[in-house]
């Protein structure tokens, strides 16, 4: 049964807009634990400076992404937003 709240709670892939190679700030952890807990779906780190982090390809922004993500995790101080 598809269920709307699928992309929610099993989401197939999630970006993580403000991912950082500082593995004390919450983008890294965000990441960190996710690749920790085998997360089998599709991780995309979007920081505007970085190539990559912790192995992944990192995106610019979410406009240049592959595909759309099913769930955005935000890590960026509240003051960014």
């Amino acid at each position: 049964m598809n269920h709307s709240l699928n992309a929610m709670f099993k989401p197939k892939s999630i970006a993580i807009i403000g991912a950082s190679c500082d593995a004390s700030k919450r983008g890294n952890l965000a990441i960190r634990y996710l690749k920790e807990s085998q997360y089998a779906g599709d991780i995309f780190p979007i920081h505007p400076h970085e190539t990559e982090i912790l192995g992944l390809e990192c995106f610019p922004s979410v406009e240049v992404l592959p595909s759309t993500p099913d769930l955005s995790l935000i890590c960026t101080p509240s003051h960014t937003l």
